[in-house]
């Protein structure tokens, strides 16, 4: 089929719909080519702007190259947006607030899900088994591009956890709450450890911060940073765990029903949970839980074996 370039945003549906997945991979990650590319220039011309020499001819080149980029990611994007349309399973998977047209045609598109019938499946070629490891002289036992498209639909749900409709972002925050909770336990649980917390909240210079979190790490203490990405996987695979419910109720996967994983999101958020306060008496510290005050190194001894395993994987 010969496509003049400005035609391309026209092609009829039939056409667009008969795209096969390998040809949809390549649209999903030129869009994002084209879309660094842009942000780039953009972030050049911004510079520029502030020199009033260079401003008439330096930016006006820069814009034209960026206009170039802007049209091709947006052909990209209308592409992809008419064969998500079409597509059962990519269609299915957009019904979440947060995950667009082009995420869940880069999701639909790496993976043969002919071969999906658990949730642990999906998480593991999508690089979000935890106990996974890449053994030198041996093949990744994860897709890759699919481990960035998941970062990129937790950057999502983060995004829109302050919407009324959504789901997964607030799945996130409850997550990293609880997250925080264990990971305050961890250093408060020992009298050294607690000593430097102390002094970490009651800091704020830069330095100053970096090393007593390089000294709290020998303790298990986790940096922000590390909560977060925990918290955006959780989210994630809870969504991923969803669509391939979801799948299995339209009948579109038939492959082992009985593996479904029984936490949905909705489920998750319903989920009564400690309240993430730790209380001093005296010397002691103590967990303000649902059936009430539980002394703080009783709750974590109970809870710390989610430290190793976000999710497991069956």
């Amino acid at each position: 089929m010969n496509v003049e370039n400005e035609n391309l945003n026209k092609l009829p549906a039939d056409d667009v719909s008969n795209l096969k997945n390998d040809e949809i991979k390549i649209l999903v990650s030129n869009y994002y080519r084209m879309q660094s590319h842009r942000i780039r220039l953009d972030a050049q011309i911004r510079s520029f702007n502030k020199d009033e020499e260079k401003k008439l001819i330096v930016t006006k080149l820069l814009e034209n190259t960026a206009n170039v980029f802007r049209k091709e990611e947006d052909i990209n994007s209308n592409i992809i947006k008419k064969w998500v349309s079409h597509h059962k399973i990519a269609s299915i998977c957009t019904h979440t607030l947060g995950i667009g047209h082009i995420l869940a045609a880069g999701l639909v598109s790496h993976v043969d899900w002919s071969m999906i019938g658990s949730a642990g499946r999906l998480w593991a070629y999508c690089g979000l088994n935890p106990e996974a490891k890449w053994e030198k002289g041996c093949r990744c036992p994860w897709n890759s591009t699919l481990k960035q498209l998941c970062f990129l639909m937790g950057e999502s749900f983060v995004k829109q956890k302050n919407r009324e409709k959504d789901i997964y972002g607030k799945i996130y925050q409850k997550r990293k709450d609880w997250e925080t909770l264990l990971n305050n336990a961890i250093i408060m649980c020992t009298p050294d450890g607690k000593k430097l917390f102390e002094k970490l909240e009651n800091t704020s210079k830069e330095k100053e911060i970096e090393l007593l979190y390089g000294k709290m790490k020998k303790y298990g203490y986790l940096r922000p940073a590390a909560l977060h990405s925990r918290a955006k996987r959780y989210a994630v695979k809870l969504y991923l765990a969803d669509c391939v419910r979801d799948l299995h109720k339209v009948k579109i996967l038939t492959k082992n029903p009985n593996d479904l994983f029984p936490m949905t999101g909705k489920m998750y958020l319903e989920k009564e949970v400690d309240t993430f306060k730790i209380i001093k008496k005296g010397r002691d510290n103590y967990i303000e839980t649902i059936k009430g005050l539980i002394p703080l190194n009783v709750w974590f001894n109970k809870y710390k074996k989610f430290r190793k395993i976000e999710v497991p994987v069956k």
